[in-house]
C-alpha cells in the first residue's frame, strides 16, 4: 500500500471512530433518558398507590366511625 492508500485507510479509520464516539455518545443519553423516564413512573406508581391506600384508609375510619 502507497502513502496515499495508508492516508485513504487513515481517513477512513478516523471516520469510523468519529461516528462510534457519537453513537456511544447516542447510546448514553438514551439510557440517561430511560432512566429518568423510569424514576418519573416509578414516583408517580408510588404516589398513585399511597393516594390509594390513603383513600382507603380513610374509607376505613369513617366505617368504622372513626
Amino acid at each position: 500500500m502507497g502513502r496515499s492508500g495508508e492516508a485513504a485507510a487513515l481517513g477512513v479509520a478516523r471516520e469510523h471512530a468519529r461516528q462510534l464516539k457519537r453513537a456511544l455518545g447516542n447510546c448514553r443519553r438514551q439510557r440517561q433518558q430511560s432512566r429518568e423516564l423510569l424514576e418519573r413512573w416509578l414516583r408517580a406508581y408510588e404516589q398513585d398507590n399511597a393516594d390509594g391506600l390513603d383513600a382507603v384508609a380513610r374509607k376505613t375510619q369513617q366505617h368504622l366511625g372513626g
